[in-house]
């Protein structure tokens, strides 16, 4: 958020009381405040402050069955139900590599963290909602059908014992400003993305150049990225569908990257949104938001790996899309003849 606001807890329930319908993170938007604030302000009611304690939610979590494991950036909804497991905790990055639910969880980002109730028709939705500094909610956890609510109610009592108290201090978000680069600083870009053995080493690059992700890919072209059409994302899931072709869709925030491996099927367009709708996958993407499509080839010590990646208008990043790793050459020739036929546009200079 780029505000401070100055609303009571009593402002924030007349405005959810006169707004039943809008989503939580719509309404902090409209009153000019973080979502962690609006949540913040039903403590003691409908909400619960825990500790926002990485390694006891994620172990927590692998006791409780199945739930619905929620990612989201400002353009794109990941949803993925399943249980939390093969969790690697501890260090900077904790990790969940189970079949179903797979994320790399950056922990410095994981600030505030509540357990929410909320009444959805004659049901009560249970759910952990963990923010950053600024308030913007980096992962949710819902329970399901066949969620072990005495596990659940367990965990929730265990963060909430310790937990902080006191008002939620949401620093305000400032855009950075990105760095003036010249000729010999992107040749050096490009001569270190060339030598990367390594597809996690682009996190490093991004340190050292100070570039968002949208950037960075500007100034690899024509090299190692292509310049797509802007409809390029819905098109390959449409193709990835009618050719039952496996991908992997990564949406990503600050503090949290979530990942599905495998087929999609169910395609729905509404309004803005462009829909996965698969039993135990949904995406909601934000078609309209998306200012540029590359297929990016990433060197490394098995050969390059390619993806086709979204943008926002500031570079940051929206979706990404690979192929699936398979022993079978046949899948890795079917990813290679999508991206290969997905329209391009002419590059030139300005496109950096």
């Amino acid at each position: 958020m780029n505000t401070v606001s100055i609303l009571s807890d009593a402002d924030i329930k007349k405005a959810r009381a006169d707004n039943p319908k809008l989503r939580e993170r719509d309404l902090a938007t409209n009153l000019g405040i973080s979502e962690a604030r609006l949540i913040h302000a039903f403590q003691g009611e409908s909400a619960r402050r825990l500790r926002a304690d990485v390694d006891a939610i994620i172990s927590g979590l692998s006791g409780v069955g199945e739930v619905m494991a929620l990612t989201r950036n400002a353009c794109a909804v990941h949803e993925k139900t399943g249980p939390y497991e093969n969790a690697r905790l501890g260090g900077h990055v904790a990790v969940v590599l189970g079949a179903h639910i797979d994320l790399r969880i950056l922990r410095s980002h994981w600030v505030h963290a509540f357990a929410v109730e909320k009444k959805v028709g004659d049901s009560t939705l249970s759910s952990i909602q963990i923010f950053d500094a600024h308030g913007d909610a980096v992962h949710k956890v819902f329970t399901r059908q066949h969620t072990d609510m005495a596990g659940w109610s367990d965990l929730v009592d265990a963060l909430a014992a310790d937990a902080p108290h006191g008002p939620i201090n949401a620093a305000p978000r400032t855009a950075p400003q990105p760095p003036r680069l010249g000729e010999d600083d992107i040749a050096k870009l490009r001569a270190d993305w060339a030598a990367m053995t390594d597809m996690h080493q682009v996190a490093g690059l991004l340190r050292g150049s100070g570039l968002s992700k949208g950037a960075l890919i500007r100034h690899l072209a024509p090299q190692f990225a292509s310049r797509l059409m802007d409809d390029a994302i819905e098109s390959l899931l449409r193709i990835a569908a009618n050719e039952s072709l496996p991908i992997m869709v990564f949406v990503r925030n600050p503090g949290c990257l979530q990942v599905h491996s495998g087929p999609i099927s169910a395609l729905k367009k509404v309004g803005p949104w462009f829909n996965v709708m698969d039993p135990g996958f949904h995406l909601h993407l934000r078609t309209d938001k998306i200012a540029s499509v590359w297929a990016v080839r990433k060197p490394s010590a098995d050969g390059a790996v390619m993806s086709i990646e979204a943008f926002a208008d500031d570079g940051s990043p929206i979706i990404m899309i690979n192929g699936v790793s398979a022993d079978d050459d046949q899948t890795g020739s079917e990813w290679r003849i999508l991206v290969e036929g997905l329209p391009r546009m002419h590059f030139n200079r300005s496109d950096r």
